[in-house]
This record gives C-alpha cells, structure tokens and sequence, in this order.
C-alpha cells in the first residue's frame, strides 16, 4: 500500500518562510493605518436623529383623562424598551 500524503501548498509554504509571512502582515496593517488616517473626515456631519410623534385621541374625555389613561401609559411602555426617549406630552381642547 502506497502511503501518500496530500498537503496544501500555500500553507506549507507559509509554515516555512514565517519570516516573509510576518512581513506582508507588517505591510497589509501599515497600509491599513495609512488609510484610516488619510480618510476624509466632516468638520459637522448630517446626524439624523429619528422622531416618532404619537398622537392619542379618544374623543368626548377630558384631557387629563387622555393624558393618564393613554399618554401615560403609552409612554411607560415605550421607556421600558431601555432606549433613550424624550417626552412632550400636550392636553387641549378641541
């Protein structure tokens, strides 16, 4: 029985010239230094920062009645969800 051993030639390679192997890492992380540092930078970038309004009518109650038994609540809900939310809650009258 003939024993042949199959073995990847680029890895082979790789294990004896570590030498030329630890240079083109040397090379690729240089040249990825360079290129972070030359990259464009905005003095004052666009920053949009996303805006849900929620509007909440129950017609022929009072709106303390609308603030506590929807707006209140809606507004728990959404502030256990651990983001960071901002509240304007305004009552009138139609």
């Amino acid at each position: 029985m003939k024993d042949t051993q199959k073995e990847f030639k680029p890895s082979s390679w790789s294990i004896d010239n570590k030498t030329a192997i630890y240079v083109i890492t040397a090379i690729i992380t240089l040249a990825g230094i360079f290129s972070y540092i030359k990259l464009p930078k905005e003095k004052f970038p666009d920053v949009v920062i996303p805006t849900i309004y929620v509007t909440t009518i129950y017609p022929g109650a009072a709106p303390s009645d609308i603030e506590n038994l929807v707006s209140k609540p809606t507004y728990e809900a959404k502030k256990n969800n651990n983001q960071e939310t901002q509240q304007c809650m305004a009552a009138g009258f139609k």
